[in-house]
């Protein structure tokens, strides 16, 4: 999840679902930029008529034109990674259209444009400058029901923002993070 100082326009305050982590760089995504496009606007061959109010979900700058999906649930394809227990991630048009067709909830079931990802060790220099921190991903985090929350409801459990000290005269003299 991105730190406090992270600046980056896209990546602000942003908490990002590492899916994918091996010798050619990481891929990601950001689980709590929702768009204001549904998922039936934005894929009116694949979605079923209650889709209307499922919004699509940003992943990442990158490849905005594919999509992906998270569930809860292993999708009824082989074509999944298990990220997490009760985590699982595809890009299988198949099995999208499978989950949507059974009215899979949005505590089930996150449908993602695009995605972000990171070269070999890019993300570890990151890491080390401060921009993210590492935090231990669960199903019920991921699948919240209010996501535009989750990161400053992360932030402070992990970056509490400090406690001034007061001196004697009233005067606040340091400040101490927790």
């Amino acid at each position: 999840m991105a730190g406090r100082a992270l600046q980056d326009p896209f990546f602000q305050h942003s908490v990002v679902l590492l899916v994918y982590r091996g010798q050619d760089g990481s891929v990601g995504l950001v689980v709590n930029h929702i768009t204001r496009v549904s998922v039936a606007e934005a894929l009116p061959h694949l979605a079923a008529r209650g889709d209307a109010d499922r919004p699509l979900f940003l992943g990442g700058p990158v490849s905005m034109d594919s999509v992906g999906f998270l569930t809860s649930h292993a999708p009824p394809t082989a074509k999944a990674l298990s990220v997490k227990p009760s985590i699982f991630f595809s890009a299988d048009p198949d099995a999208l259209k499978v989950l949507l067709e059974q009215s899979t909830s949005m505590q089930e079931m996150r449908v993602f444009a695009g995605h972000s990802s990171w070269q070999p060790r890019q993300l570890l220099g990151e890491i080390a400058r401060g921009d993210w921190y590492l935090v231990e991903a669960d199903a019920e985090s991921i699948f919240a029901t209010d996501p535009e929350t989750l990161w400053l409801r992360l932030i402070d459990r992990l970056d509490p923002p400090g406690i001034l000290v007061y001196s004697e005269r009233g005067q606040a003299t340091e400040f101490i993070g927790l």
